[in-house]
């Protein structure tokens, strides 16, 4: 167990951090290479800081930003696998993490001819692309995304974790939630670009969909101003028992961005009977570590001292 503010991990947890990127505003593909370059290095930097880090999120469009311009919307539009997801991957694999990276535009198959795909790509610590996300749900009729024909997915992510996305709007319709939940997701995880005055309610919609699936959440939300919306930030990590351990608030400088660390049990599902009236919550706008000791059940000799009351859950809390 880590002490006094270090960051590391264990088999039994994944570091899962939620990056609150401020909303850039794009217009050419050089600029979109010069932004994602950033993002590049702000996972090899984050990394460095948080060496327990196994996963790091980022907001939808936070790579390209809303293109307002319908032909920049094409011109900007990639492939996938393609340059973009090449450089993701090297910093991945570099930095030895997982990542979630948005990408508004992937070129449709019949490219220039329809509208391109709202699509999020995870990223192994190898560099591999694993999991490849299409919104089903444009927001119109500001979105002219193509409606996404993968429906939603589960893969294994960092330490066998299992791993589901969706994207900003779909998260207002419950039956995407328990479709993810029902393939068997732990952890669900959704960026956004969600902006005032929507705030309240997208607080609330993924802390009750974390109840109501049994499902961790994971939620990397845009902040700022890019000149057309303001952007309320409020990422956050959600435990399954409708608590929200990490909530970051709006930073509305450009120059600023922010992130959260927490660390989910992989063994969650296994005791869930007497963990929910045992948890103690502590809401920290920095950092919060809570560690989780080997359930009972889970070892293949257990000790005679303990007992089915017994408690299991440790934490240690962590703030800079």
């Amino acid at each position: 167990m880590s002490r006094h503010g270090d960051i590391s991990s264990s088999p039994d947890t994944v570091g899962v951090c939620v990056f609150q990127y401020p909303m850039p505003r794009l217009h050419t593909e050089e600029e979109v290479m010069a932004n994602a370059k950033k993002i590049c290095d702000i996972v090899k930097g984050t990394k460095m800081g948080l060496p327990g880090m196994d996963l790091i999120v980022f907001p939808e469009y936070s790579t390209m930003g809303i293109m307002y311009d319908r032909q920049e919307m094409f011109d900007t539009a990639c492939a996938i696998p393609g340059p973009l997801t090449d450089m993701f991957g090297e910093a991945c694999k570099e930095a030895g993490v997982w990542g979630v990276f948005s990408l508004t535009g992937e070129q449709h198959e019949q490219h220039p001819k329809k509208n391109p795909y709202n699509t999020l790509v995870l990223i192994n610590d190898k560099g591999e692309i694993v999991q490849k996300y299409r919104k089903l749900l444009p927001w119109t009729p500001i979105e002219g995304w193509t409606p996404g024909n993968l429906g939603t997915l589960v893969a294994d992510g960092p330490k066998g974790l299992k791993v589901s996305m969706i994207i900003c709007d779909d998260g207002n319709y419950p039956e995407i939630w328990r479709d993810c939940a029902m393939k068997g997701a732990e952890l669900i995880i959704r960026p956004q670009g969600y902006m005032y005055p929507a705030k309240d309610q997208q607080v609330q919609v993924s802390k009750t969909m974390a109840w109501c699936n049994q499902v961790y959440v994971a939620v990397a939300n845009a902040s700022g101003f890019d000149g057309v919306y303001t952007y309320f930030g409020h990422s956050a990590i959600i435990g399954e028992y409708f608590v929200t351990v990490f909530c970051l608030y709006c930073l509305r400088s450009r120059r600023v961005t922010t992130y959260q660390i927490y660390y989910l049990s992989r063994r969650r599902r296994t005791y869930l009977g007497r963990v929910w009236n045992r948890r103690q919550w502590y809401s920290v706008c920095t950092a919060f570590h809570l560690w989780y000791s080997r359930c009972p059940c889970q070892r293949s000799e257990p000790e005679p001292a303990l007992q089915a009351d017994a408690p299991w859950i440790h934490w240690s809390v962590c703030q800079w």
